[in-house]
């Protein structure tokens, strides 16, 4: 027999109870699992593809050949709107229109080795705001909005290498860290043309057949570690052509036509690397090269220049530690700077 006092404390815990574990599911965050749209509603152009474990839905348009047919796949009803990627390999469409993507955003648009020749004004632009990898290497592209990558909030990534532009583009974007437009005829370069990338870390312009570079292109690129300028025509090294960052690792110069680099054009930096093979210098200025050494800084692969080795490599050779910051260094007539005899030098002022 229980007392009332009992039966009333009973009463109690259990509401308390109920209230606890109703109150507790309400609070539960149930989350919509991502839904493909109607596999039917964007054939033949495209398919959805869902991971089974980040549950991310990718769109694989690769081979479409009609942009009629790509625009219609994304007039479908989609579940959801938020995508992870749009994959599109080989396509022999030649341009992206304005609206092909409808409402449906991207993190990450991969859209390479194909015809594509123009992406028009505003066709991004639905994903200004998700898009972080914007990939379009390996097309034929010579027309490009890249004024619209202001709007951009989470771009990170933007890779254009081995295209068809004439021009080096201006970019401005407050996130973008690495940009590529490597093998691009490019041939002049912009001086304004990395001024609003303050994030920038990682740069490609090799074989974009740039013929010059002008001092201040880095001026606004506090974060830049590497650039990459081979295979182009560059013929000197400005005063101040790096500066800009303190952050620099790895210069790639290889495979220029490099015949004279003034003093401070590379910035002394400890752990600096430089790669200078097959260019055109030919003498090893004291006041150019040894405040680099003296830094730490490492020139690698110096074979392939047209070194005399006289005179101008005197002050190197006497003081073989400076050799290790220039290993396998070559003269003209093939020999290893390293290997030449300090008393050939003695007299040398």
């Amino acid at each position: 027999m229980y007392f009332p006092a009992t039966r009333s404390l009973i009463s109690l815990i259990f509401i308390f109870i109920s209230a606890k574990f109703y109150t507790s599911a309400d609070n539960v965050d149930f989350k919509v699992e991502p839904l493909c749209p109607d596999a039917d509603a964007i054939a033949p152009a495209c398919k959805c593809t869902k991971d089974n474990v980040t549950l991310a839905l990718d769109m694989d348009c690769t081979g479409t050949n009609s942009t009629f047919l790509l625009k219609h796949a994304f007039q479908a009803d989609f579940p959801t709107k938020a995508m992870n990627k749009i994959h599109m390999y080989g396509s022999v469409i030649t341009t992206l229109e304005h609206g092909t993507f409808h409402d449906v955003s991207f993190k990450i648009f991969d859209i390479r080795f194909g015809d594509l020749e123009t992406v028009e004004e505003g066709v991004l632009d639905g994903s200004k705001d998700t898009a972080e990898i914007i990939d379009f290497s390996s097309n034929h592209i010579s027309s490009f909005p890249f004024e619209s990558l202001s709007k951009f909030t989470a771009l990170k990534v933007l890779y254009f290498n081995s295209n068809e532009l004439s021009s080096m583009p201006v970019i401005v974007n407050p996130t973008l860290e690495k940009l590529n437009l490597a093998y691009n005829p490019m041939k002049e370069a912009n001086i304004d043309a990395f001024r609003g990338l303050p994030r920038l870390n990682h740069l490609g312009l090799y074989n974009a057949q740039l013929e010059d570079f002008a001092p201040g292109m880095f001026i606004d690129n506090p974060q830049l570690n590497h650039v990459n300028l081979q295979g182009n025509k560059l013929t000197h090294l400005p005063r101040d052509m790096f500066r800009g960052s303190n952050k620099w690792s790895s210069i790639p110069l290889q495979g220029n036509m490099i015949e004279r680099v003034e003093q401070g054009a590379i910035p002394e930096i400890l752990h600096l690397v430089v790669y200078f093979l097959s260019n055109k210098l030919t003498v090893l200025e004291e006041a150019v090269w040894r405040p680099l050494f003296n830094e730490g800084v490492t020139i690698i692969d110096m074979d392939y220049n047209l070194l005399a080795c006289g005179c101008d490599v005197a002050w190197i050779v006497r003081e073989k530690p400076l050799l290790w910051m220039m290993p396998k260094a070559r003269c003209d007539s093939g020999m290893l700077i390293e290997d030449l005899n300090p008393e050939d030098f003695v007299h040398c002022e």
